[in-house]
């Protein structure tokens, strides 16, 4: 949920989960990194594709040219998983 002026909430922190997972295919050797997001009005989707995007930028990749995939509003398991293939 996106941080709102007085109102308590347990989160978690998208955008370093995902720089986190970035960091670790990078270090991998992966250079052809693709995203599955959720739908682009979830604050949390937009924190996870900032995170992909970024990382890649600091590896001197691009998200627009790397031929890693984007895809967005996959939210069933399977039909991300053969969007994967």
């Amino acid at each position: 949920m996106e941080p709102q002026e007085n109102i308590s909430i347990v989160s978690i922190d998208n955008y370093l989960g995902g720089r986190m997972a970035m960091s670790h295919l990078l270090e991998q050797g992966f250079q052809n990194i693709g995203h599955i997001s959720g739908p682009l009005d979830w604050w949390e989707a937009r924190q996870r594709m900032a995170a992909w995007k970024d990382a890649l930028a600091d590896a001197g990749l691009s998200a627009a040219t790397s031929s890693g995939r984007k895809e967005i509003g996959l939210l069933q398991a399977a039909r991300s998983y053969r969007k994967t293939l």
